[in-house]
């Protein structure tokens, strides 16, 4: 039951998290274009140097303009920025998540097979009948 929370927290916060970027916002069209040219992941810091550009200009607190949720991404995401400047793609996320459930399989089945020693001293105290 714990692992079946676990996914389903895992999946959501994943899901949220991903929810506040939006690949086709107006600051990514060049970013898009020159990725496909290079065929290269996008850098973090690339997409959060074209997200100031975009906003030097234009007000921020405008409501629905999409400044607050790319902020939201940007403070979320700025954890998980690969040693290369990327970040980690789905597979990498799954494979990270599978990592860890089999790391927690197995620590259980060493706790399960240990020795447990009753180091109480309780006594029955009653009611007896």
């Amino acid at each position: 039951m714990k692992k079946i929370l676990f996914f389903i927290i895992f999946a959501v916060v994943i899901n949220f998290a991903h929810a506040q970027f939006n690949e086709m916002a107006p600051w990514m069209t060049e970013l898009n274009e020159k990725a496909k040219l290079t065929n290269k992941p996008l850098k973090f810091q690339e997409i959060i140097n074209a997200f100031n550009n975009y906003w030097e200009t234009r007000d921020p607190n405008i409501k629905g303009s999409g400044y607050k949720p790319f902020k939201r991404w940007e403070n979320y995401w700025k954890n998980f920025v690969k040693p290369d400047g990327t970040l980690p793609n789905g597979k990498e996320l799954l494979d990270q998540f599978n990592q860890y459930k089999a790391l927690k399989a197995s620590q259980k089945n060493s706790n399960s097979s240990a020795q447990l020693v009753d180091v109480s001293n309780w006594q029955p105290v009653g009611p007896f009948s």
